[in-house]
Parts: C-alpha cells; structure tokens; sequence
C-alpha cells in the first residue's frame, strides 16, 4: 500500500495520547505502539521503538523539543513563505525555492517512495506536529501547516548549487536576470575546510576499520545540525542530520559509518538559445519552435506588497531548464542534473542506513542522487572506501563546457549520467589510509592510483595535487600510525599545527640575524617578543600566548598588502621569504606589541583569552585557527576585544568497528536551541577542550547515562 496525501490530515491530525512516565532505570520499553526518548547526559535524544515508523514519530517530536521554531522556519522556507513572515529581506530566498519547485518535485517523489519510507516520514512529521499542538506557547502564529513532504522538499533545496552554471553564463556575455543574480548567496560553495578519513583494521589497535568525520561550516543557517540516536525496526542510527532532515549526514550504524566533504566539480551546464522576436516565449530547437513552459507564482511580502513573478522554462537534458538571462533575441537557461521532477535523495539516504555491508552501500550509492561531495565509509567487516559522488552529466565532445553551449540543437544534449561505477573510488587502498580534506583524489594517500587520467574530466573534476596543509598534515600523521586508537585519533582531529609558521618565523630569525645594530637598539621587552616568536612551536593552542604573539605580529605585516601576498606565495611554494623583507617584517615586531597593548593592556594574553567560544553566557577559550586540521573561524572583536566562534568544527565523529562498535561525537555549542536549557552550550566545553563524548550507541551503556526519559503512545 501507499499513504496517500488524502491520508495525511488524518495522519497529522491525531488525537493525544497519554505521555507514560517511566523511572530512569531498567531495560528501553520497546511496547509495540509506544516509543521511547531516552536523552543522555548531554541532551541528545536516543529514540527506542518496535516499528521503524514509530521510531520516526519520536524522532520528530524530539527534535521539535530541540528547536522547534528553527524547524518550523526551515519548512516555511520549503515552501516559499518566507517573505510572508519575516518581509523582503528573504523574498529573494522564496523566490529561489520557488523558481526550483523544490516542495511540488517533493510531492511527486513521495507517491513513490515504499511505503514504508512513506509511514516513517508521514510519522516523522505527526511527531512534531503533536508536539506544536502539546505546546502552542511555543509554537510561533506563523508555523506552516505541517506535512510529510516538507522534509523532502527542505532537502532538495540544498542539493542544487549552481554558481557554475551561472559563472558559465556570464562568459559568454548573457545579462543575468535581476532575481536570479540577486540569490546568488543561495549558490556560494560553503566554506571547504572539512576533513575526512578512514584507517584500515590492520592500522588500528584493535584491528578494527575507523572512520572520522570533521565537517566544517557555519554552525547557523545551513550549519545547524542535530544529534540523535534512532533505534527502531530494523534501523539503529546515531549521527548528525541537518535540522529537519530525519537521516544522519554524519553517522554510523552496526554495519557502516559515513562521512563527506566539499568537493569540486561541474555538473550543471548554461545553454545559450535563439528566441523568437515575435514569441520571445519560443525557442528554436532542432529545426522548429518549441514552447517555454511558463509558471507565475505570487509571493505574500510581509508589511509589503505581494510580489507575482513569472518563470520562464526550457526543456533541456529533459529537465525543466530556468531563463537566467536575455539579450535580444538570445536567452541563456541553467540545466542542472538534479532538477528531476522525482528525486530519489531520501530514498538513497534511508537505502544507506539499511545496508548491512559495504556492497550494499554501493548498492544504495548507484541509486546516483548524491550531492556532487566525496563520501568517506568504513564497515564492520574491515573494509574501507571512498566514492567521488555525484551527477555527472555525460556530454558530447567538440563543445566547451565552460562557456555557454549551443541550446538550439539536440547535439549537445546531455547522454545520461554517468554511472556510480564510473566514478573515481577506492576500496581498500594499500596505504591502509586514506584522507579527502577538499583534495583531490590523487593526494588522498601516498601513492594514490585515482589520477585524472584514467577517468573523464568532468567525473575527476579538479586539476591534479591540488592540495592543502589540512591533507598533508593527514597524511603526515596517518601514514605514521600503525596503532590507531579513540585516542591518537583524537590528536589528529583537534591537531591545531599552523600552517607554514616554520617558514614565517625562519624568514624573521634570518632577518634579525642580517640586521645585528637594529637588534642591538631595541629594548629587552622587544627582544624577549622576538625570541618567543622565534621558539612558537607552531601550535595555536588556547593556552599559548606565542600563538597569539605571532597571529598579531603576521596582521602587522598584512597591513602592508602587496608585501604580505609575496611573502604568502613564497611560503606556499616552500621557500622562506629573504631579505627583501627584512624591514617588513622586522618592524612588525613593535606593530604587533603596540596592537596587543592597545587592545589588551598587555602583550602577555594567550590565544584563548582572545578566541571564545560558547553562547548564552557561557564563554570559554577555544584553540585552532584556519591553517590548521581543527579550521575554526572567528568573528571581528567584541567590546571587550575578544572574537567568537562562528564556523568550523562541527559535528566530529569518531567510529571504531571494535566488537561492539564504539563511537564518540561533539555537537557545536550544545543540543538545545533553548537558552534556558542546560544543554544549551553545555558542549562548548568539549570544545574548549577538545573533547568528545560517548555516543552511548549500546543500550547497556546508555542506561548508565540517562537523565529523562519519555514514553509516548503512538496513535
């Protein structure tokens, strides 16, 4: 059977059932019709069921608990209606959406997933739809009418990246639509600075394969995640989802853990067309002309007029193509691989958390609805694998695809997407190792096999050793370990090594050595910050204040910004920048301690007296800098001269397949969006100090940790 929309009000609309309140001791109730929430000592909510779909029902309420008006904003969005609520700020983003028909191409591919895929999402969106109506004080007025296609149609937003395609556009000239230019903020790569790796067991203390996630971002908007354990029917998942998405981008099962990281690549295309100057809504194709498809949509602007706007389609690679520009009678149009009216996204997800071995992942990744990003895996049997994902259009010679190509002919329609199987991959490579820290496959390990000339451009995607200091310093220390263990691993994942801080201090001690009576005229108090740039052993740890000496002294010498470029490109290419620079960055010395002084009162504050993480008044000192594994981004000083974290790690996750699997994670800040919650920011402390926590996968262990507990009957 399906669950069809004429069943969705009844499931969305169901009466309360009695919450059973149950002592935190004893076995998980896994009665049939009941779910439980377990949460754990930091909050995160380990979801107990019989049936998978009860299991979704829970999950749902408990992330509704968690952040509920952030997951009622993001559906709002799925379906356009920003603008409605919060004004013309976020019209653009509605219109994006819209333009997209991310919620009708969700609604499409829900009649056909299984049916169970339906029931558990259906119960998914009924968990929080009983918690809005448990809870209407904290529901806001604006809430979106509930239904199980939102998730889907939230999801599918993001998939479509296309910066690209426009870039491609504007190459050959076209004059991008006033809309389309304006949400460019919605096709900005974000920031790639994730890192990923996997350890065969023959490289672990316990003979185990290991699999570390580190994605990096922005820990608002997109970068919001949400931690959960799910053990219901015959999925048992702990992991990481984007808010409102009921599957884990970070995560593992019993069988096999996954991570991803950004990746570059080209899969949408610009298409360059000849319109009819009497029809501008005609387009010549083959011969004859065809018919745009034309879609107006009304936009409800809060405090503002609505705003009606007309999309204009082409019918290219056999998705609906968007008219991005116009010049006479030529019009330029985006085709982009994931613009399928069916997506099967969701279905590939839930596929991957069912799989029980490494070849049925493959199985569920052939399903080829994969963002384009490299995905990292490791399984309980030992095996280790990467997948450089993706839809990859397969294009017809002759063209230059990185300008617009000729849309009027079917010549250069696309022929299919190349197949998973042709996609660059290793199982098991013989380094034992592997890392993809944004790199491109060829640098992955020592000696890695994947090099761009055995595979088409556009499936490689990306110029030979394109590199970075996060892969190498990886490799540098994966390829070094013959014992891994939680703990060494742990070393390589809050590793806070600045990047080439050996070169810029041997350019200064060069420089102070060619210049003895400049040294000989300064003052002791300038010569002992000298001497502690030149011992900084490279690490921006919080407790350093070396470290902090020496950021401030490299923002003296970027003040001089032709100087600094030199100097950078020179570092970059190994080499210690000579005496030319003698002067800059000698006298940077007295710049940096006159800054420090300024902005501090002393030149003696570490890193972390300056470098905070923490929210809701919770302030605490926080290592790593970009430049380093840990990437952590700061923002510009506060009144009190100190700069928080905005973006960077994340959702670490570390997985051992040791007999039981043993899994530790850190959430950014804490698991609540409620400021009144303890667990609010109760995590910046594993931040501050570069700890992770047990994800209590084992039941057994869980029991040890539970700080409430909530059995709901399912309706």
């Amino acid at each position: 059977m399906r669950v069809h929309h004429c069943l969705l009000p009844a499931l969305l609309a169901i009466p309360l059932a009695a919450i059973s309140a149950v002592p935190a001791q004893g076995t998980i109730d896994r009665s049939p019709g009941r779910v439980t929430i377990a949460r754990d000592d930091w909050g995160v909510p380990h979801v107990y069921a019989a049936r998978e779909e009860d299991g979704y029902y829970g999950l749902g309420y408990a992330t509704a608990e968690d952040r509920l008006e952030n997951l009622l904003r993001r559906y709002l969005a799925a379906g356009g209606r920003l603008a409605s609520v919060f004004g013309a700020d976020s019209l653009e983003k509605d219109l994006w959406r819209l333009r997209w028909m991310h919620l009708e191409a969700a609604r499409n591919s829900f009649s056909h997933f299984s049916p169970q895929l339906q029931r558990d999402y259906a119960s998914y969106t009924a968990g929080i739809a009983r918690y809005v109506t448990e809870h209407p004080e904290k529901t806001p007025a604006w809430a979106p009418k509930l239904d199980p296609t939102l998730p889907i149609a939230w999801n599918r937003g993001w998939l479509f990246d296309l910066g690209e395609a426009a870039s491609k556009c504007a190459k050959g000239g076209a004059q991008i639509l006033p809309e389309f230019a304006a949400a460019a903020p919605q096709n900005e790569r974000p920031l790639a600075a994730s890192n990923a790796w996997a350890v065969a067991p023959w490289r672990s203390a316990d003979n185990a394969a290991i699999l570390v996630g580190d994605s990096h971002s922005s820990f608002t908007g997109n970068g919001e995640m949400f931690e959960f354990h799910l053990d219901a029917g015959g999925i048992k998942l702990t992991g990481t989802s984007g808010l409102g998405n009921p599957w884990a981008v970070v995560g593992h099962t019993r069988f096999l853990a996954w991570t991803t990281t950004n990746r570059d690549y080209d899969v949408s295309d610009c298409y360059e067309i000849d319109v009819d100057p009497t029809n501008p809504r005609r387009y010549r194709f083959d011969g004859s002309w065809r018919e745009m498809t034309v879609r107006t949509v009304t936009v409800p602007v809060r405090n503002s007029a609505s705003v009606t706007r007309v999309f204009e389609y082409t019918s290219h690679n056999g998705v609906l193509s968007p008219v991005v520009g116009r010049r006479g009678s030529k019009a330029w149009v985006i085709s982009s691989p994931y613009a399928h009216a069916s997506p099967r996204f969701d279905e590939q997800m839930y596929a991957q958390m069912k799989a029980r071995n490494l070849d049925e992942m493959i199985t569920a990744e052939r399903m080829n609805e994969m963002w384009p990003t490299n995905v990292m895996m490791a399984e309980s049997g030992g095996n280790i694998y990467y997948l450089r994902a993706g839809r990859v259009p397969i294009r017809p010679t002759g063209p230059d695809w990185t300008r617009p190509v000729p849309g009027n002919t079917s010549a250069t329609s696309w022929k299919g997407m190349y197949p998973v199987d042709s996609l660059v991959q290793i199982r098991n490579p013989v380094s034992g190792y592997m890392q993809n820290n944004n790199v491109s496959p060829d640098v992955m390990f020592e000696g890695s096999p994947m090099t761009a000339d055995k595979y088409p451009v556009y499936v490689f995607s990306d110029r030979m050793g394109n590199t970075n200091f996060r892969a190498k310093r990886s490799v540098q220390l994966l390829s070094r370990t013959f014992r891994a263990t939680m703990e060494s691993m742990s070393e390589i994942l809050f590793d806070e090594k600045w990047d080439r801080v050996d070169l810029f201090t041997e350019g200064l001690r060069r420089a102070l050595g060619r210049q003895p009576a400049f040294v000989a005229k300064q003052s002791p108090d300038w010569r002992a910050f000298a001497e502690t740039l030149l011992q900084f052993d490279g690490f921006a740890r919080k407790e350093s204040v070396a470290a902090l000496r020496h950021l401030y002294w490299r923002m003296a010498v970027a003040e001089n910004i032709e100087v600094n470029r030199e100097m950078v490109a020179l570092t970059f290419a190994d080499s210690v920048p000579g005496a030319k620079y003698d002067s800059a960055v000698t006298a940077a010395v007295a710049k940096a301690m006159g800054s420090l002084k300024r902005d501090f009162g002393s030149v003696d504050r570490a890193l972390g007296d300056v470098h905070r993480t923490g929210r809701g008044g919770v302030s605490l000192p926080l290592g790593g800098y970009i430049g380093t594994i840990r990437a952590m981004v700061y923002g510009n000083p506060d009144s009190t001269g100190k700069k928080w974290v905005y973006s960077g790690q994340r959702q670490p996750l570390i997985v051992i397949f040791a007999n039981p699997v043993q899994s530790w994670s850190q959430l950014n800040f804490g698991q609540s969006g409620d400021p009144s919650s303890p667990h609010y920011s109760d995590q910046a402390r594993l931040m501050s100090e570069k700890r992770l926590k047990s994800t209590y996968f084992e039941e057994s262990e869980l029991l040890k940790h539970i700080e409430s507990r909530k059995v709901l009957d399912v309706p």
